[in-house]
């Protein structure tokens, strides 16, 4: 139990970062509109053991944005992950991404991270704390400063709840630090631009088939023109043995 004391401090920085950032429905402090969306996403994710240490995943998500009327950002996600213990691991994903704009340009962009994940169950609770750097390139040949990446530190927070032998309801909260702001003359400076709040639930069909939906709020703020997406989330999860 002691090897997970740590989460204490990390816990209490992320709260104290969520509310101590303008959070909520965002104000534009530079003067253009504030923008709000409703979404829709959906993803199907595969995972494969390759040893006992060794694991790789798909995941495919695609996404109807402009008030669920537009087809846009379909990504794929191909990774590897290494399982330290049963309570840590650590990832490698390389993510293509198509992203159709309202224009239908479609703007190409690529995405690199690695994370680690650390798990702790107490009683039917199971939470989890995942620390991710990313790196992404977009309009990848077309912008003059396409080879500029966007970095960021992803700090994700998640409380499950075993319900039963098939639900498992949950909520989390994404928060998101933009490292390289001072490549872009309109940020100020390095500093976190947007938070995602999650409440979902999985539903075991089986040991290897497992249904999620859930309901996200994502906030971006910091940025010239703040605006909040309001997402429907469905999801599908296959263990291939």
């Amino acid at each position: 139990m002691n090897r997970f004391a740590f989460l204490i401090p990390l816990l209490a920085f992320g709260f104290a970062t969520m509310f101590g950032q303008k959070v909520g429905f965002p104000t534009n402090y530079y003067g253009g509109p504030v923008y709000n969306d409703a979404q829709l996403w959906q993803n199907i994710y595969v995972e494969k053991p390759l040893t006992q240490k060794w694991l790789w995943h798909i995941n495919e998500e695609g996404k109807l944005t402009e008030n669920m009327t537009l087809p846009s950002y379909i990504y794929t996600d191909l990774g590897l992950s290494y399982k330290f213990r049963r309570y840590l691991h650590i990832s490698f994903s390389y993510v293509p991404i198509a992203n159709v704009l309202p224009t239908n340009f479609i703007e190409w962009e690529h995405q690199i991270y690695i994370d680690y994940v650390l798990k702790l169950k107490c009683g039917n609770f199971i939470l989890y704390d995942r620390e991710m750097f990313q790196e992404q390139y977009n309009n990848v040949y077309v912008s003059k400063e396409w080879n500029v990446p966007y970095n960021y530190l992803r700090t994700k927070f998640t409380v499950k709840y075993k319900l039963g032998l098939r639900l498992i309801p949950y909520v989390a909260t994404e928060f998101y630090y933009h490292c390289n702001n001072d490549f872009y003359p309109h940020y100020e400076g390095k500093q976190f631009d947007h938070i995602r709040y999650f409440a979902g639930c999985f539903y075991k069909l089986d040991k290897t088939n497992e249904l999620e939906v859930y309901y996200l709020i994502e906030n971006y703020f910091n940025i010239p023109a703040a605006y909040t997406d309001f997402v429907i989330g469905i999801g599908y999860a296959h263990d291939l043995y």
